[in-house]
Parts: C-alpha cells; sequence; structure tokens
C-alpha cells in the first residue's frame, strides 16, 4: 500500500496543483511566525521568499504598532486574515507567485481599492521535504491582510469564508486557468496512512479533527478502493463500533454521506464527487490518474471572462455593502494627506514615532490647500483642474505637470522652506496664506526661507509685508535711513 501511495505522490509532483486554505483569524504573531515557525526551525525547514514590496515588520507590524498608538490595541480580539495558497507540484518562480498573489488579492478583495488594505505575503519553499509523520511538505504562500485601514481608519469588512465559497472557488479556478496550473478537486492535504489516523482517531479531540482525518484517510488508500460500496465498508471497519449509521444524500446539488459517530450528537458530513454513487468511479479514477476532471466542476469550463462575470454577481452584495458602510470614509479618503492615521502609519514604517512631525507635515498639506482654495476664489491661475497635492519622503509639492506650477513646501528643524517656478500671482498667493498662518500664531516670519528667482522672491517678501501690515512701517524705515543719510 505504501508503495501504491508513492506512486501517486511521485505522479502528482510532475503536474502542480493550487489549494487555498483559511487559517484562524489573529490579533498577532504574524510576523514571528513565518520568521521561526511553530518551533523556531523555520531556517532549517524553508526557504522564505518575500512577494511584496515591504517586509512583514513594516506593513502588518507597522499597522499594530498604529493601533498601539491610537489607542485601538485592546478594542479588537483579531486583527489580520490569514490565507494560504498551496501548491503540489513543480516549484514556481517568485515572478509567477508574485502574480498569483497580486490576482488572489484584486478578485477576494474585489470591494476595496488597493491603497485601503495592508496586506503582505512570503513563500515556503521546503528544505525538508518530509515531516515527522511522514508527510509530504509542500511549496505554499502565507497571505495577511490586516483588517484595519489607516487610509480609511476604519476597520474592514469581510465576508465570511463559508459565505464566500463559491466566489473562492470561482477565484481559485481562475488562478488555475490563467497560470496553466493543474486543477485539483480537493482543497484537502493528502498524506496520512492508515495507520496514523486509526492510531489518531482513539484522541481525537474535535468532530472537525476528525473529519479532517478521514478525508485524509480516504484520499491516502482511494487505490484500494474499485467501488463506492469498497470505500464505505472499509470506512465501518476502519472505525467499527465508534460509527452508529452512514446516510447517503437524495438529490442534493452537491452529493455527500452523513457519518454519525457515537462521541458526538450531530452527524458529519463528507461532501464532493467522491461521495457520490454517481461520480464515484470517475473521480476516483481522475486523482488516481492525474487526469482534469473539469466536467465536475461547472465553474472549471468557463472562460476567464466567463469567470470573472459569475464572481461580479456573486462580489455585488458585498460591494454595495461597503460601498454603504465606507461612504463617510471614502469621502475623507479624497483628501488623503490630511489623514494624520495614514501619515503616521508611514512613520511608523520607518520606524519613527515623532508624532511631532506627523503635525508639521500636517501643517505643509493645509498650507498647500489654502493655496489651492484661495486661488480658485480668486481665480487667479485659469488651470487649476489639473493641480493635485503630492506627498513624498516627507515634501509637500503643488505640482501640473503640463503648465509651469511648481510649489514645494519643507520643513527642516523649525524652518519652512518655500519654494517655487512659479510667478507673480503664485508668489503673491503664497504670501497672503503665509500672512493667515503667521497672524494666527502658527508660523513665524523669522522661520521662513523663500527659494525661487528673485522675482518671485521679491514679489513674496512685498506682498507678505503688505498683508502683516508692515508696508507702511517699512516704507517709514526707508526713508528715516535715506533723511539720516542726507543729514550726514
Amino acid at each position: 500500500m505504501q508503495t501504491n501511495i508513492n506512486t501517486i505522490k511521485e505522479t502528482n509532483k510532475r503536474r502542480l496543483k493550487m489549494i487555498i486554505r483559511f487559517a484562524n483569524d489573529s490579533k498577532e504573531g504574524a510576523c514571528t511566525y513565518l520568521e521561526q515557525g511553530t518551533g523556531g526551525d523555520r531556517g532549517k525547514k524553508d526557504i522564505r521568499v518575500q512577494l511584496s514590496n515591504f517586509d512583514c515588520e513594516k506593513s502588518i507590524g507597522a499597522v499594530n504598532k498604529l493601533l498601539k498608538k491610537l489607542g485601538k490595541w485592546d478594542k479588537y480580539q483579531d486583527n489580520y486574515k490569514h490565507i494560504i495558497l498551496s501548491f503540489n507540484g513543480d516549484q514556481l518562480s517568485k515572478e509567477k507567485m508574485q502574480e498569483i498573489v497580486k490576482d488572489f488579492l484584486n478578485l477576494y478583495m474585489h470591494a476595496y481599492d488597493e491603497d485601503e488594505y495592508i496586506w503582505y505575503a512570503e513563500a515556503h519553499i521546503p528544505k525538508i521535504k518530509v515531516n515527522s509523520n511522514g508527510e509530504e511538505r509542500r511549496s505554499h504562500i502565507h497571505i495577511f491582510i490586516h483588517k484595519y485601514s489607516p487610509v480609511l481608519n476604519r476597520r474592514l469588512k469581510f465576508d465570511t469564508h463559508p459565505r464566500r465559497k463559491q466566489e473562492l472557488n470561482l477565484i481559485k479556478n481562475y488562478i488555475i486557468k490563467k497560470h496553466g496550473l493543474n486543477y485539483t478537486f480537493t482543497n484537502k492535504i493528502i498524506s496520512k496512512s492508515k495507520l496514523d489516523i486509526y492510531t489518531s482517531s482513539k484522541t481525537l479531540k474535535s468532530k472537525r479533527e476528525l473529519k479532517k482525518m478521514i478525508e485524509q484517510y480516504i484520499l491516502s488508500n482511494l487505490q484500494n478502493y474499485k467501488t463506492f460500496t469498497d470505500m464505505i465498508n472499509d470506512i465501518k471497519k476502519t472505525f467499527g463500533n465508534k460509527i452508529e449509521n452512514i446516510k447517503f444524500s437524495k438529490n442534493a446539488k452537491t452529493p455527500y454521506i452523513s457519518v454519525k459517530f457515537s462521541s458526538f450528537d450531530r452527524p458529519i458530513r463528507f461532501k464532493g464527487l467522491l461521495f457520490s454513487r454517481e461520480t464515484f468511479q470517475e473521480a476516483r479514477n481522475s486523482y488516481l490518474n492525474n487526469v482534469e476532471i473539469k466536467k465536475y466542476d461547472p465553474a472549471y469550463q468557463l472562460t476567464l471572462p466567463e469567470m470573472l462575470k459569475e464572481m461580479q454577481k456573486r462580489q455585488e452584495y458585498l460591494n454595495k455593502e461597503i460601498q454603504r458602510r465606507f461612504k463617510t470614509a471614502r469621502k475623507r479618503k479624497q483628501n488623503l494627506l490630511q489623514n494624520k492615521e495614514f501619515l503616521l502609519f508611514k512613520q511608523l514604517q520607518k520606524n519613527n514615532t515623532n508624532v511631532k512631525q506627523v503635525n508639521k507635515i500636517m501643517f505643509k498639506l493645509r498650507l498647500m490647500q489654502d493655496y489651492l482654495q484661495l486661488a480658485q476664489s480668486l481665480a487667479l491661475l485659469p488651470y487649476l483642474e489639473d493641480v493635485g497635492i503630492i506627498y513624498k519622503n516627507n515634501s509637500v509639492k503643488l505640482i501640473n505637470k503640463n503648465k509651469d506650477i511648481n510649489m514645494d513646501v519643507r520643513i527642516n528643524g523649525n524652518n519652512v522652506n518655500i519654494l517655487s517656478r512659479g510667478g507673480m500671482e503664485e508668489a503673491k498667493i503664497s504670501a497672503i496664506i503665509v500672512a493667515e498662518k503667521i497672524k494666527a500664531g502658527e508660523l513665524k516670519k523669522e522661520d521662513l526661507i523663500v527659494q525661487g528667482a528673485d522675482s518671485y522672491k521679491e514679489a513674496f517678501w512685498e506682498e507678505l509685508d503688505k498683508q502683516l501690515g508692515e508696508e507702511k512701517q517699512i516704507k517709514r524705515e526707508k526713508q528715516r535711513k535715506e533723511s539720516l543719510a542726507l543729514t550726514i
């Protein structure tokens, strides 16, 4: 029997299969688990391949730090989704795995924009091919999606896994077909031998564990069953008086057998094409011969555009719910750079928790926004429709790629640097805004540094003095100095 199992495994290795599994949602510990494993032996067991731009600490870890900084950490029992894409067969390149992750996130997180959620993904390529129980270890990808969004300053809504089961099947089939992977009709890992199952079943702690054990047992011994009855008889013989009765589905959309164990109040259902008299033989042969069985799965028969269309039907409810729930948050998102939570998150990504620096950035952003609003109200700039505020590396820019406008505000220490390649109109607008900030006590005149053409600087300082009521005082001082010079 062992020889036959190994033969099946060797056959499977030649054709890559993918399954999707959901681990339990957790509060923290993702980065530690990925780095160390459950027994601190990650480095011995696996090769780690980062598949996202930021590492775990700068993505999932940074959001956790943000929640603690905002005082929201104790508010939630869990913080992120943990999804595993597992592969059985030849190794995939890093580029191919990154494509698969991108496709999965785009389809699974369809209700959100890319900037609205923080995620991290890495692949584990086994160095040790078989574990201590004799189970084959497979290449797999861990994807973590944080439930809190710094951009929306809200906790994201995820529909439950069972509710999205049909949608997830479409996602799996879409990725398999798009990337040329081999179709598989099971999402279960096939590894346990009959002896492992029989021994473990005596000390099983939960119905879920028992169900998983039996499914693994059946798939590991599938080559021994010639008929559906052979499989049922073997289950009865193996588990003996632990089973009270077995019932079979009638006219069910998804075939199943219902097994009542004496140790549990309710029976366990085993669903799928393998658990029906009508489809057992072809499902068994397809698995053993490693032949695609797409005819059993209507979703797999669809073209990629048809799959996307079917997904959209199932995603409609969640899309509407997300639009309704985050309507206000998304209006706030339109002024993303006014979002203090987002800016603090960007600081935490750099391991910098300087809230004072964030407040300075917020000031710069308000300055630039005021610039635009005032320019619009005075109609001083005729090409404002294409003007935008850009935030990058603690520098805030007002820019229009098609016109000659490029204003940049930077803060170095207590100094506010205003740089511009604009003309007289921009200089005057900048001066009017800065004057209001000085009057409000948000800015000191002596902290200003203006850079640009001499004509721009001259126009800026002249308008600023005018707005601060210092123009007459300057003229009087100038006249006094001229008069004093004449007297001398």
